[in-house]
């Protein structure tokens, strides 16, 4: 009896749903079929724009370099900013985005609806603003011109409306204004407005804030245009606006320029901030450049900066990524040691990522410390530990821990059965996975389906695969570019050629492109046939598909052109393959060897023998094995042995298969004493004569009128055969 206690779990609202193949994890709500890919644990949030109280941020610092000082300073940063934007600016016009709205993560304080309320910004410190009060008029001013901006956004009447206000700009005003604005062009068009009134000048703070404006907006070209401006203006640059550059270049994937901007803040005599190594360490790290991101992370303790969760995450998870387990640890033991206690997320991603490199007892020993530590684990915590223990066919401890994840009060999702599902088939326990899909029916979703479908296609069984693609679709369940791919690899696999084709065509019917596995093994069940038209059109639709061939792709159509005696074309093939950034290896040069051995090439077969050779590719027992075979075919036997003899001695040992063509050429050619010699050095070097070999030494021809072979094990007439 299966102690499979979660069965009496009920089915949720909210369903989190893994893809067993794929490992994505999803979210998806019983009252809508709408999904978003969830992204718990693996620190990738975005930066924050705001400045935190910029106008205000290091006003008072005192500058240990002069303006002009810093003017040199800045001057090969802005030569290598503006070589650099024209590739952003193109990027982002390849993009076709016109849509100015910043996101909301923009805000430091993102405002409750459309409508500003002006009694907000009438508040300051937690008191309401009286009329008589300083900074009164002008705090209300903000309120007012904001709700002008919102209604009527940036036209001839706005100009109209804000010239009958009489304002009197301020800094602080102008700063405030921009701060709540969502439209970028709406800020733009402010920004120039203010500057040409009497009386006011931008601040450094008002530029900083247009660069941050324009960066999260990605008008990269206005950035370009706001700090020659500034330098224009002579404004002062502080660290407030080095910061927004900062940031600006990190979101905009400059790294390198990011990079030179904080040399340039050292130079200038100020200190790199927490926020400043935060946007550089999220930057680099979401490039794939953990050196420069690692780099960073120390270089900001070493500041006296502690980072916060989400960059370590990011870090540790980086390295588990790129299966640097023993860093990913010390920087969890670091952080725990410095007193930073590591959240939910931390855990997850070191339980996560041991479990992937198949370490499920350590990722269980990190659960319990995450436990004891009274870290309350997520169900994707859950989810991550079982998978762990499930991935290696361990399903007696995946069910403990999904029965103790109920008992601790957490509700079954269908993502836990995909886990067993696939542990079960795993394990080789087809029964189990079996009961298992049968019990979750209710709520089974194409990742469920193709977990089993999977295990069916495995087992050899693509009858069974086949009813359940069919009970997916009667079932209202979409199935998709995985599901296909399943059933296409099981048909061909059972040499089943016409249903493959039949689920293709249906593919892209339903405007599902397949992927490169799919089109290789259709590639490989038509070659089988030596149907070359049908083999060769099917790999023209790949390619115009925007399907790029792999090295699979192109190995396999080149073995079945060759087998078809197609060789000019499958030579053609290989070269496309080289100049496709594909650099053949030794089994593409093994199919072509063979085939133009048995066609009589054997002087190109030598050719490619050695440009194989010339091009770092090591010949092996299989390649000089052609090789022989292909000199014996040519009957040039003296070069056939002279080529084995090389072969051993380059330290390539021969194998069955190269002394049965050996023996099987001699015998042909009546050498009986030679092949009957090459038969005894190859029981001598060990290697078990197979069937092909008793099949050959059953042609010898004897004066007793038995085999050679028989005559070999009864010890008798060896020499004289």
């Amino acid at each position: 009896m299966r102690n499979w206690s979660f069965l009496t779990w009920t089915r949720p609202k909210v369903a989190v749903i893994q893809d067993a193949l794929s490992g994505q994890i999803w979210e998806t709500t019983s009252a809508s079929s709408s999904r978003r890919l969830l992204r718990r644990g693996d620190g990738a949030q975005s930066l924050s724009p705001s400045c935190r109280n910029f106008p205000r941020a290091h006003r008072n610092k005192e500058n240990s370099v002069s303006n002009r000082q810093i003017a040199k300073l800045t001057a090969p940063l802005l030569f290598s900013f503006s070589r650099c934007l024209s590739r952003q600016v193109a990027s982002s016009q390849r993009a076709g985005s016109n849509n100015t709205l910043l996101r909301e993560e923009f805000w430091s304080k993102p405002l409750g609806s459309e409508q500003v309320d002006e009694i907000e910004f009438t508040r300051v410190k937690g008191r309401q603003l009286r009329k008589e009060d300083p900074g009164w008029q002008e705090v209300k001013s903000i309120g007012s011109i904001c709700t002008v901006l919102q209604k009527w956004r940036w036209t001839e009447e706005t100009e109209k409306i804000l010239a009958s206000m009489n304002l009197k700009l301020t800094t602080y005003l102008v700063y405030e204004v921009l701060k709540r604005q969502r439209d970028a062009d709406v800020a733009f068009s402010f920004f120039e407005w203010a500057k040409t009134q009497p009386g006011y000048k931008h601040h450094t703070a008002v530029y900083t804030r247009m660069v941050m404006i324009a960066g999260a907006s990605k008008k990269y070209e206005a950035v370009q245009l706001l700090v020659n401006e500034m330098e224009a203006e002579g404004c002062e640059r502080n660290l407030a606006f080095y910061n927004a550059l900062v940031e600006f270049f990190s979101q905009a994937q400059m790294l390198s320029e990011a990079l030179r901007t904080v040399d340039t803040i050292k130079a200038s005599g100020w200190e790199p901030t927490f926020f400043t190594y935060k946007c550089i360490i999220h930057s680099a790290l979401k490039l794939g450049n953990l050196r420069i991101g690692a780099q960073m992370f120390m270089e900001m303790m070493q500041s006296g900066f502690m980072p916060d969760n989400t960059t370590i995450n990011m870090l540790i998870d980086a390295f588990a990524k790129t299966g640097q387990l023993r860093r990913a640890y010390n920087v969890f033991r670091e952080m725990v040691d410095r007193g930073c206690s590591p959240d939910v997320y931390t855990y997850t991603i070191v339980i996560r990522s041991l479990g992937q490199r198949g370490h499920p007892n350590s990722a269980l020993k990190m659960f319990r410390d995450m436990v004891a530590a009274g870290v309350r684990p997520t169900s994707f915590t859950y989810h991550s530990l079982i998978h762990a223990f499930g991935k290696q066919g361990k399903v007696d401890e995946a069910v403990k821990l999904v029965n103790e994840m109920v008992a601790k009060g957490y509700q079954p999702e269908i993502v836990t059965y995909n886990i067993l599902i696939d542990a079960y088939g795993k394990a080789g326990d087809w029964d189990g996975a079996m009961e298992l899909f049968e019990r979750a029916k209710g709520m089974a979703d194409a990742v469920t389906y193709n977990s089993i479908m999977d295990r069916a296609v495995k087992k050899g069984d693509v009858r069974a695969a086949s009813k359940l693609f069919e009970q997916m679709g009667a079932k209202g369940c979409i199935a998709n570019r995985v599901t296909y791919g399943i059933l296409v690899r099981g048909l061909t696999k059972a040499g089943k050629v016409d249903e493959a084709c039949k689920l293709y065509e249906e593919m892209k019917r339903l405007d599902l492109t397949p992927d490169a596995t799919i089109y290789n093994n259709l590639i490989d069940c038509l070659g089988k046939r030596r149907n070359v038209d049908s083999t060769l059109k099917l790999f023209q639709e790949m390619k115009d598909q925007g399907v790029r061939p792999d090295m699979c792709t192109y190995n396999t159509l080149v073995n079945r052109l060759c087998k078809a005696g197609q060789i000019q074309t499958a030579s053609k093939i290989a070269e496309e393959m080289a100049e496709a950034g594909c650099i053949p290896g030794r089994v593409t040069y093994n199919c072509l060897i063979n085939s133009l051995g048995k066609a009589r090439k054997i002087d190109v077969a030598c050719k490619l023998f050695l440009e194989m050779q010339r091009k770092g590719v090591k010949p092996d027992v299989v390649t000089y094995t052609c090789l022989i075979d292909g000199f014996f075919t040519a009957e040039k036997v003296d070069s056939a042995l002279y080529m084995f003899q090389e072969m051993k001695k380059i330290g390539c040992q021969p194998n069955v298969v190269t002394y049965n063509v050996l023996i099987d050429h001699l015998v042909r050619q009546d050498r009986l004493p030679a092949a009957l010699n090459f038969w005894q050095e190859m029981k001598e070097k060990g290697l078990t004569p197979d069937e092909i070999t008793e099949t050959i030494l059953g042609r010898i021809p004897s004066r007793n009128g038995r085999s050679g072979s028989q005559q070999n094990e009864n010890g008798s007439e060896e020499g004289d055969s």
